[in-house]
């Protein structure tokens, strides 16, 4: 448990980053409104707003598309150096079977494949 000085750094750290953090541009258009990424992406949120919602509140995360999926073709056969610790996370159907490793999946977050003869994404 945090002792009461780290309690308030935490506090304060939390009040930096929500003030000067990621707030999102707000921008109104008669009585639509959008928020605007840091990649330029408007997103509309009027309905949000119109449920209560403060629009200037909003903040956004990396952006569409930031992750890049790891595909089939990135990697094929029995893997290899990989020492008898690598954490993997194993999946399978009838016959078919894939495993990839934590480490790879920490850096793509979705892996595209195919299984058993259907398609399969699994996310980490």
């Amino acid at each position: 448990m945090a002792t009461n000085g780290k309690k308030w750094i935490l506090v304060l750290a939390l009040l930096l980053c929500s003030a000067w953090g990621w707030a999102a541009p707000v921008e109104r258009n008669g009585d639509r409104v959008w928020i605007v990424d840091r990649m330029g992406e408007r997103w509309e949120v009027t309905d949000a707003e119109k449920l209560g919602f403060e629009p200037e509140r909003f903040q956004y995360g990396i952006g569409r598309d930031a992750i890049v999926p790891l595909d089939e073709g990135a990697f094929s056969g029995a893997p290899s150096g990989l020492w008898g610790g690598t954490r993997v996370i194993g999946f399978g159907a009838e016959d078919d079977a894939r495993a990839v490793s934590v480490d790879i999946l920490t850096r793509h977050e979705i892996l595209n494949t195919a299984l058993a003869g259907a398609s399969v994404a699994a996310a980490y």
